[in-house]
């Protein structure tokens, strides 16, 4: 199963990665939480990297997107629950 990224609500930037990874990096970034209040995500040579304070996580991804979006940490506790 594969899980669909939407940026800026643009049709044509998608990207996708496995659920497992995603899953993975919400875990990983949920351990540690109590670093940095933001995510900044960006994706450049087939990587989408989930970054928190000095926690970055990487996996591979297929799409076209290029810019960096900012989150704030709360997202990884709401896609928990």
């Amino acid at each position: 199963m594969e899980m669909a990224l939407e940026c800026m609500n643009v049709s044509d930037r998608r990207l996708e990665c496995s659920r497992e990874d995603f899953l993975r990096t919400i875990e990983l970034l949920w351990a540690a939480r109590t670093r940095g209040s933001s995510i900044r995500i960006t994706f450049e040579d087939g990587e989408l990297t989930f970054r928190r304070a000095a926690t970055a996580v990487r996996v591979p991804a297929l799409g076209v997107w290029h810019g960096v979006a900012n989150m704030p940490a709360q997202f990884v506790r709401d896609i928990r629950q």
